[in-house]
């Protein structure tokens, strides 16, 4: 049996929507001059993204274009936007 540890240190089931919480944590993207990091959360279909100084949970991007499946994220500092690779 395996047990999942939130960021925040709670234990919470496979597969949990829980901020902080990933099922296969898939790709990184950093955006520094926000001091924000995005988490491609492949089987949850999500990107989370935190400050990547304190680590607190900033906000997730969960869209059903997704298809359910979030491959790999990037950033583009030049004109500062987001790319998510999905599975829709």
């Amino acid at each position: 049996m395996r047990t999942k540890i939130s960021s925040t240190g709670v234990s919470v089931f496979p597969g949990s929507l829980a901020p902080g919480s990933f099922l296969i944590p898939h790709s990184l993207a950093l955006d520094q001059a926000n001091h924000t990091l995005y988490v491609a959360d492949r089987e949850n279909g999500r990107v989370q993204s935190f400050n990547s100084i304190s680590g607190t949970f900033l906000d997730e991007i969960k869209l059903p274009a997704f298809g359910g499946i979030v491959y790999a994220v990037a950033y583009n500092h030049n004109i500062r936007e987001l790319y998510i690779i999905y599975m829709g």
